[in-house]
Order: C-alpha cells, then sequence, then structure tokens
C-alpha cells in the first residue's frame, strides 16, 4: 500500500516553486488600472458613489461598483509597495489558494497533487493583479469552511465576498447546494433558514439587493470582451477541465455515491467553465476537492513504487511548467509588463502635455484612468457597464474600426489626441487624414494630435510603423527613428526598423548596432525569417554580430559568406 506521507514530501518543494514561479509574473492586465484609479477616487471622496467620475464621455452614469472594496484594498497595495507590491500580493493569494486546498484534502495525497496541478494549469491565464484572484481565495475558504461545517463563517464570507468579486453568485450557488444537500442527510429544517442567511448575505453592501442585478447589466455585451467567449478548442484548457470533470463524471456513474449532490455541482461547473473562459478557473478550483475525495482512496491503495513514480512525474510536471514560465521571462518579475501596457506613451503625454480630449483604446483605458485622471478622462475603460450596450461602446467600436462617420463622432466629445494600439484601423485612417498628425509611436501604442493641436509638440512625418512615407529620406527616417528611441529607449522594433533603413542607407556598422540592441531588448526575434536574412547580409559586408562575447544573449547563430 502506498504511503500518502510520501507525496508530501516528494511534491512540496516543486509545487512551491511552481506556485510562485506562475504567481510572481509581472503585472500585465489593463484592469487593474481600473482598480487603482476607481479605488482612489473612493478613497478621496470616502464614499462609494455609484457614478461615474473617470470618463469624459459618460460622466455621472450610473456605476455599480461590485468590486470597490477589492479597488480599494489594491490602491492601498500600490501606494505602499508599487508594482513590487502588487505582484508580491498576487504571488501571496495564489500561494493561499494552493495551501488551503493542500491541507484541506492532504488525505488524499496523490489525488490531490494531481488536481491541484490541473488546476495550475487552467488557472495560469487567469493570474493576474485583479479582483478575481481575491476571490479564489475566498472559494478555497468556502470549501475549508464547508468541510467544517462552519455555516456562519460562510454567510460572512459571501457577504464580504459580494463587494469583492461578482463570481459570490457562484458562491451563493454552491452553499446553496450545500444546504440542500445538508438538508437531505440531516431532515433538519434550519437549514432552509441558513440558505436563507446564505442568499441574504450579499446584499451587505452599498447597493443592497441591487447587487444580484449587476450581471444584467454586461450580458448584452459580453461579446466584446475575449475571457467572456468560449475556451477555443485548440488549446488546452478546455481539454484539462473536462479530463477533470470527466473522470468525475466516470466515478458518479460508477458508484453513485452522492450522485444527486455532486451532480449537480458538476452540472453548474461544467456550464459556467463551458460558457466563458473566465469561469474555468473557479470551475476548477471547485472541482478539485471532489475529485480529490473520489479518487484519493483508489489512488493512495497503490503499490509503493508505483505510486512513488507517479508522485515524482507529477513533481517533475510542476517544476517544468514554473522552469517554462521562468525562461519566456513571465515569472520572478516584480514589475509591469511594458510590452503589454502603453507605459511609454502615457509618459509621452505626461511629458509633453498635450491638449484637449482624448480618444482612447479600449485596451489603454484602465492605465490611462490610473494615470491621467483626474487631470484627463478617459474616452472608455473596462468598465463596460458604464458604457453600453449602444451609445458610448457603440461609438468607440465605430471609431476604433474606421467606421464612416468616425471623425464625427471624434468632433462630438472635443477629442484631439488619439492614443490608439497601431494595428487598429483607426490607426491607418488617422495617418491617412490631414486632419491629425503622428507624433509618437512604438511596439504597442500610437499617438495622433489634431493639426494644429500643441504646435510644441514634435511631429512624425515619415517614420512609420506599417510603411515609412518617404522611404528614400533617410536622413528624416534616421533622425525620427533616433528620436523616437530617445522617447523609449526599449522600444526593440524601433531598433529593428532603424537598422533597416541604415542598411538601406549604407550605413553598415550602424546597422548592425542597432540589429545588435534589438536582439539584447527581444530576443525571441532571431527566430524572425527577416531579421536572419538581414544578419545574413551584414555578415555577407564584413559587419556580422559577434556572438562569442554574449552581445545577442549567446543565442545568434554565426553567418558565413557564401
Amino acid at each position: 500500500m502506498f504511503d500518502t506521507s510520501v507525496v508530501t514530501g516528494m511534491i512540496v518543494a516543486a509545487y512551491a516553486f511552481a506556485v510562485l514561479a506562475l504567481g510572481t509574473r509581472p503585472v500585465f492586465d489593463n484592469d487593474i488600472g481600473i482598480h487603482i484609479g476607481v479605488g482612489r477616487t473612493i478613497w478621496e471622496n470616502r464614499a462609494v458613489t455609484g457614478h461615474d467620475f473617470h470618463s469624459h464621455t459618460a460622466p455621472g452614469a450610473d456605476f455599480l461598483d461590485h468590486e470597490w472594496l477589492a479597488r480599494l484594498l489594491f490602491f492601498a497595495i500600490d501606494g505602499a509597495g508599487g508594482n513590487a507590491g502588487l505582484v508580491a500580493f498576487q504571488a501571496l493569494t495564489v500561494l493561499i489558494v494552493f495551501v488551503l486546498l493542500a491541507r484541506s484534502n492532504r488525505e488524499h495525497g496523490l489525488a490531490t497533487a494531481l488536481v491541484l496541478l490541473a488546476a495550475g494549469v487552467v488557472l495560469s491565464t487567469r493570474v493576474q493583479v485583479r479582483p478575481h484572484v481575491i476571490a479564489w481565495v475566498l472559494i478555497a475558504l468556502q470549501i475549508v469552511f464547508q468541510k467544517k461545517g462552519n455555516r456562519t463563517a460562510i454567510a460572512a464570507l459571501l457577504a464580504l465576498w459580494a463587494n469583492i468579486h461578482g463570481s459570490f453568485l457562484l458562491g451563493v450557488a454552491m452553499a446553496l447546494v450545500w444546504s440542500a444537500e445538508r438538508w437531505w442527510t440531516y431532515r433538519d429544517r434550519k437549514w432552509f433558514a441558513w440558505a436563507a442567511a446564505f442568499a441574504l448575505a450579499p446584499m451587505a453592501n452599498p447597493f443592497g439587493w441591487r447587487i444580484y442585478g449587476f450581471a444584467r447589466q454586461i450580458k448584452d455585451i459580453n461579446f466584446f470582451v475575449s475571457e467572456w467567449q468560449p475556451y477555443s478548442l485548440a488549446s488546452v484548457y478546455p481539454w484539462v477541465i473536462a479530463a477533470v470533470f470527466g473522470a468525475i463524471v466516470i466515478d458518479l456513474i460508477r458508484r453513485r455515491e452522492n450522485l444527486l449532490f455532486d451532480g449537480a455541482r458538476i452540472a453548474l461547473l461544467a456550464g459556467l467553465s463551458w460558457s466563458a473562459m473566465r469561469h474555468g478557473s473557479e470551475a476548477m478550483l471547485y472541482a478539485a476537492p471532489i475529485f480529490a475525495a473520489r479518487y484519493g482512496p483508489a489512488l493512495a491503495r497503490m503499490p509503493r513504487r508505483a505510486g512513488i513514480a507517479s508522485a515524482s512525474m507529477v513533481a517533475v510536471a510542476a517544476v517544468a511548467g514554473g522552469v517554462y514560465l521562468a525562461a519566456e521571462r513571465q515569472s520572478f518579475r516584480f514589475t509591469i509588463d511594458s510590452h503589454a501596457l502603453p507605459i511609454r506613451a502615457i509618459d509621452f503625454i505626461n511629458r509633453e502635455e498635450p491638449t484637449g480630449e482624448i480618444f482612447n483604446d479600449y485596451d489603454f483605458g484602465g492605465y490611462l484612468l490610473w494615470k491621467l485622471d483626474p487631470r484627463r478622462k478617459v474616452f472608455v475603460d473596462g468598465r463596460l457597464e458604464v458604457y453600453g450596450p449602444g451609445g458610448h461602446l457603440d461609438e468607440y467600436l465605430r471609431v476604433s474600426n474606421g467606421v464612416p462617420g468616425w471623425q464625427s463622432i471624434l468632433d462630438k466629445y472635443g477629442v484631439n489626441m488619439c492614443v490608439v494600439r497601431a494595428d487598429r484601423p483607426i490607426a491607418k485612417q488617422l495617418d491617412e487624414r490631414g486632419a491629425w498628425e503622428m507624433v509618437y509611436f512604438d511596439y504597442n501604442a500610437a499617438i495622433f494630435l489634431r493639426r494644429g493641436a500643441s504646435p510644441q509638440i514634435r511631429r512624425i512625418t515619415n517614420f512609420r510603423p506599417w510603411g515609412h512615407r518617404d522611404r528614400d529620406n533617410f536622413p528624416v527616417l534616421i533622425d525620427e527613428a533616433k528620436y523616437l528611441l530617445g522617447q523609449n529607449p526599449e522600444f526593440f522594433g524601433g531598433f529593428k526598423m532603424l537598422g533597416f533603413v541604415q542598411y538601406r542607407s549604407g550605413d553598415y556598422a550602424g546597422a548592425r548596432d542597432s540589429m545588435r540592441e534589438y536582439l539584447r531588448l527581444f530576443p525571441g526575434g532571431v527566430r524572425s525569417e527577416q531579421t536572419m536574412e538581414m544578419l545574413g547580409n551584414l555578415s555577407v559586408r564584413g559587419f556580422g554580430l559577434d556572438t562569442t562575447h554574449g552581445n545577442t544573449g549567446g543565442i545568434m547563430p554565426q553567418f558565413d559568406e557564401p
């Protein structure tokens, strides 16, 4: 018989490393700006007002802020610890979730380790500094409290949860299933009273009973957000969820033990995880103890050698996941991912101070709200309930997609500055219209000003992310490239484009130096065929990169003359 204590000794270190690797990913989600910015307003006003103060398109609009307490917490963490504090908090929440679930199901040993590994795979897509990571802790606590039968703690938990994240609705549903299960087992009518208490507890919030209606505000505009879409069957995540849920269903059918209530739980969780990616992580956390309880005894009866081999494979898989994240520079980074958020573009705005209202990309709204509010208001951000459906969100989509009439919308709101992704249709439309001029761009943002607005700010006339205007005007192209790189020294794509311009101008030494800097900032660029061809051409002309001194991170191949 396999001693489950062996599992603990073999995998605890592996899981600690994997969980820390998962939790210490840099801040990359735009919505953190919303949480910190709105949290700052709550703190300054000492009130949750229920109205919008952050946009110039929907000022005073109803805003049922069901995450107000999480926002206040994130504002406090940012003030105390900055970016490092935010990542540390993210890592702490992930660690607490896994510790709570592991300890509360430790008697099931290998089964617990196995299902937590699967849960880690699914959670990896959603580890972000956002209220849902706090909700994960609350889910783990609910599981612990239900196992201990602590009804008062569950009611208090649901009351707290309703002020942190909308997944409290799932918490209530799972508490009601648990109440029904207890009533069925003990036939004690007090469980009806507890069920009512669980349903009423979330009303302890600034909006009272209306908190139950927040989901209705965004049900018609979920199409707009990727996390509200179903999983792609081409990804591994739905199959991991299906494997865990399928194993539970097989055991339910085979043994028919607690078929009614575990069946209800799995049906609810499976339906949610199938409907939207954002529900997959919560579903896996709730499913973990069900899987562990059903397969723990069987796995504990494994022969010792088989058990140790299985535990070793689980531990190796956990370490491999952590190593992968670290190797891809996705872990142990206590900072903001400047490639995901428009950090340098906002620095440019704060430094140059262009005048007028902003049109911003939806993906940038949260960060702008964080870094520019209250001096500047956003056009749109991730609080969809404020902007749609119909009206402001539709106007944003028309402009972003370059639909005819977009100019009249910008005129309507007095927009003088557009901060957009360079790959949006509107970016080229702005560039092609004489009424707008480009003043900045980098790897994720482009800034346009209305012609004549803020004339003190330099215009970028030739250098472009999608193809330069006058390809043979080398002095202007090189000067504008160096100007942009001075604004953002981490703009790796700018170095690559500069290198290509320098090569065509005959400045092979300059091209070599620019390509070296590009690959220093972005080592993965070596896999580009375009980059490989350029390096080969430079090598043929005697300006190849020297890889023997680590100039390109030690991964650049040598190029020989043909």
